[in-house]
């Protein structure tokens, strides 16, 4: 007796999502919940550079000498590119310590979305500590204090302002493909920076 015959396998096609969607939303979800620092770093490495006259500082090398348009649609290197300059790092030293972290610019005049746990010791440092230093540094090497100005623990999204600055390069965000947590999230520091809207 010859066994049952089963049906064929069934195909399933998917739609390949567009890149760039692909990309806003492993961009958001990398911001929201680790940072992108690290890709960031696969691109530009920031390196001390000596003290000089102008006070030192740090410095951006390393970056993409192909414009991003000249890159394959979609890739690493030409995401990286175009992000590059909304990406800052954040430090908070706290004299014996410090936190270190990465941020997205979200508006030229010095608004930048972080995790919490980066800049937590700023917003409320240790009882009988003197304030801490801020520090946020600019991809290309510029530094300036900041101070924090909403944050969300739950959630480990924090809102901060860069001092004295502007003409800064923000994120193009794109509210209509951020999803679930991350939506509610930017509600919640929507509500932060921007009460009167």
């Amino acid at each position: 007796m010859l066994p049952p015959m089963s049906a064929p396998p069934t195909v399933i096609q998917q739609r390949r999502p567009r890149a760039g969607m692909l990309a806003i939303g492993a961009l958001t979800i990398a911001v929201v919940s680790a940072g992108i620092g690290g890709a960031a770093a696969s691109v530009v490495e920031l390196t001390r550079s000596p003290a000089s006259s102008n006070g030192g500082g740090v410095v951006a090398s390393g970056a993409p000498s192909i414009p991003a348009a000249n890159m394959p649609a979609g890739s690493v290197e030409q995401v990286a590119a175009k992000v590059v300059p909304s990406v800052v790092m954040l430090e908070t030293d706290l004299g014996r310590a410090s936190e270190e972290g990465s941020g997205v610019i979200l508006s030229s005049d010095g608004l930048i979305l972080t995790n919490n746990h980066v800049v937590a010791a700023a917003a409320k440092p240790p009882a009988g500590a003197p304030p801490p230093k801020t520090t946020v540094t600019f991809s290309d090497g510029r530094t300036a204090p900041f101070t924090v100005v909403g944050a969300d623990p739950t959630s480990d999204i924090a809102v901060i302002k860069v001092q004295g600055v502007s003409g800064l390069t923000p994120y193009r965000w794109d509210h209509r493909r951020i999803c679930g947590s991350v939506s509610r999230s930017w509600r919640s520091v929507h509500r932060w920076v921007w009460p009167a809207r």
